[in-house]
């Protein structure tokens, strides 16, 4: 059980009903009702910043809580933001600078979309850039049938080995696409559309525009940090692309939004995705705060600049009450499941694509 002087930041991306979640990144808004509605009954819910100093100093109060949401999916303004202000609880969220400028759907959405959605494929998968290639034979690309699409909606990407050969190839160009530059990127999902037959479109699930972005930040208890410029794992990135994504996107957001951001959330936020010249960077910056990718508690002796968060899965209400306030747990039952997790995770961020 956590003391008095320890406190959570909670790691939500969307809240939304989809019909494919391979990264659990999705709550209902029916669940996230009970878990905001359970929080303020059984937490003491905080901003961001507020937690972080209070924490610094000592001061926190009992489980004390704060709620981040990572990547500015519109559902956060459209479902998520009457919740927390009905409800008093405050939240930040993490946008990505180039979705502003040029709001679309998340490309980890749009490769989902291709592989694990009914539709047949090509026998034969061939992604060709300049620079990169991406090959993959197909199994069975006929269209999903009930029993593989059942496991669609309820596969998890990073606990359970792929149930199909979609599965498996889904699997193999989100790694190809991850840790690409984003110009590279950019050019192999042209490649992937074409060579898919599908168009670029504005769905459920897009980025928040530039409006709705001013819109949310004027809510009350509604905080915008910045989530770098493209999505990029900055240890993947040279120093002076990391400044860029850095720097650029907190400028880029305070246009948007016409307030000062200080808090910065790394993308994928794991061990391996930034580094201790991407911690300078960011503070360099003018950032106060910025949240990884690990679980743990916050207190006196956490570095602001690596703020562990506890990633929050649709669950209803009490199950939320049991996740929060039962944070760390003694089961090592638990433990075991959550190792073997981030070994799945590491093992999926360590593909790196030829020079």
């Amino acid at each position: 059980m956590r003391t008095a002087a320890s406190g959570l930041i909670l790691m939500y991306h969307r809240v939304a009903q989809v019909e494919t979640d391979p990264w659990q990144l999705c709550v209902s808004p029916q669940h996230f009702a009970q878990q905001m509605q359970a929080l303020r009954q059984h937490c003491t819910p905080m901003p961001l910043r507020e937690l972080v100093e209070s924490a610094r100093a000592g001061s926190l109060p009992r489980r004390a809580v704060a709620i981040t949401f990572d990547d500015g999916y519109s559902d956060v303004l459209d479902e998520a933001a009457p919740i927390l202000v009905a409800n008093a609880v405050p939240a930040t969220t993490f946008l990505v600078g180039h979705m502003l400028e040029e709001p679309d759907r998340f490309w980890w959405d749009e490769v989902a979309g291709f592989f694990l959605q009914p539709g047949a494929l090509p026998e034969l998968l061939d992604f060709v850039t300049q620079e990169d290639r991406l090959t993959i034979p197909l199994e069975s690309p006929a269209p999903i049938d009930a029993d593989g699409w059942a496991a669609s909606c309820n596969w998890v990407a990073y606990t359970q080995e792929p149930p199909t050969p979609r599965h498996a190839a889904f699997l193999r160009t989100w790694e190809w696409l991850q840790r690409m530059t984003p110009t590279r990127r950019l050019h192999a999902l042209t490649a992937i559309r074409m060579a898919m037959g599908a168009t670029v479109s504005r769905p459920a699930g897009a980025a928040l525009t530039p409006e709705q972005a001013r819109k949310l930040s004027n809510m009350s208890g509604m905080e915008i940090g910045a989530h770098g410029m493209t999505h990029t794992p900055l240890s993947a990135l040279p120093p002076a692309d990391q400044r860029y994504e850095i720097a650029d996107s907190k400028r880029t957001i305070e246009q948007v939004i016409r307030r000062p951001v200080r808090s910065f959330a790394y993308p994928y936020g794991g061990a391996s995705d930034y580094s201790d010249e991407t911690v300078r960077l960011v503070q360099e910056a003018g950032i106060d705060c910025a949240c990884s990718n690990f679980e743990a508690t916050v207190d006196a002796r956490t570095n602001p600049f690596r703020l562990p968060r506890l990633h929050v899965p649709d669950m209803d209400g009490a199950a939320f009450v049991a996740h929060v306030t039962g944070f760390p747990p003694a089961s090592s039952a638990w433990q075991r499941a959550m190792a073997a997790g981030r070994r799945r995770l590491a093992r999926l961020r360590q593909v790196r694509v030829r020079p």
